[in-house]
């Protein structure tokens, strides 16, 4: 049978900037292969990460040491932390976040130095771990849906889609990975975003930031093209997350991929841009669907 142009919701994540907060919202069926499918496999994650918490089914916490926290039935959160503490006055530039009328390199041109919040280092860094095992298993699961003998799972609306998958690296260090994927409908709605939409994209990204490094210089920018050139950027030599137009995926989306990206902070900033995009144009093609169905109800 032809192959739809879709495939079955596992996973929905949203980042709020308000609070900076990435909420995660699995659908049973990722749960049930997660545990019974040899795709997923999840006992092999917890043998590599023995603190690793997976009990999705209970009102607990989820992942690495219980980063994620249980909000409700199959819904769980993670608030970004400041990853510094005891603010005072940089040494090297004197506070003026300037040296030699370059952004001072001690304190990223906040004027402020600090002290590295262990705690909430270790926090970042679990988050971190999690999203990776989630992302490996996401990337692992969508392929048995198009096995040449299997039925797959047709979704008619689109809340029951996969809209987005993300793939971030095991050790988030120099040379970090993060690649993602977008459903061609997304692309195309994310293309026509709106000013405010895409201040909206940019100002997630800024807002993980600020949290991180508590509120960098705005100097710094954190772009969103969208247009023939579809890019994600934030702070570093080019570091972007740039849809790969030479390669459809699974027919029904297209891969973005990294360039020069340098760490868990910068990962965790091009993954709010990803989510908003996502979560943004969802809100546009659902807004469509209602007004098409009202159209026909007449």
């Amino acid at each position: 049978m032809p192959l739809p142009n879709t495939i079955p919701r596992f996973l929905t994540m949203d980042y709020d900037p308000d609070t900076t907060t990435f909420r995660l919202v699995f659908d049973e069926r990722f749960l049930t292969e997660a545990e019974t499918s040899p795709n997923g496999n999840i006992s092999v994650h917890k043998a590599q990460f023995p603190t690793l918490i997976w009990s999705p089914r209970t009102n607990g916490d989820l992942g690495i040491d219980g980063c994620l926290v249980f909000e409700s039935p199959l819904a769980y959160r993670y608030t970004l932390p400041c990853l510094f503490k005891n603010p005072r006055s940089c040494p090297k530039c004197g506070g003026t976040g300037y040296d030699d009328d370059c952004i001072c390199f001690d304190c990223r041109g906040t004027g402020t130095k600090r002290d590295d919040d262990v705690e909430a280092r270790k926090s970042f860094h679990d988050f971190g771990h999690t999203l990776h095992i989630i992302s490996d298993l996401l990337r692992r699961l969508v392929f048995p849906f198009y096995k040449p003998n299997s039925v797959p799972l047709i979704p008619k609306h689109v809340s029951d889609m996969q809209t987005m998958l993300f793939f971030v690296d095991n050790d988030g260090g120099r040379d970090s990975d993060i690649r993602g994927w977008l459903h061609d409908d997304i692309i195309t709605v994310a293309q026509t975003f709106t000013e405010e939409e895409t201040a909206s994209v940019c100002e997630a990204m800024r807002s993980v930031n600020d949290r991180l490094y508590a509120k960098q210089s705005a100097v710094y920018e954190f772009p969103f093209y969208h247009g023939n050139h579809f890019e994600l950027q934030v702070p570093g030599s080019h570091s972007a997350l740039i849809l790969d137009k030479k390669i459809a995926s699974w027919q029904c989306g297209q891969d973005l991929y990294c360039h020069n990206v340098d760490g868990r902070p910068s990962q965790m900033m091009l993954m709010a841009g990803l989510a908003t995009i996502d979560r943004l144009a969802r809100k546009r093609l659902a807004d469509t669907n209602v007004r098409r169905q009202f159209a026909l109800d007449l």
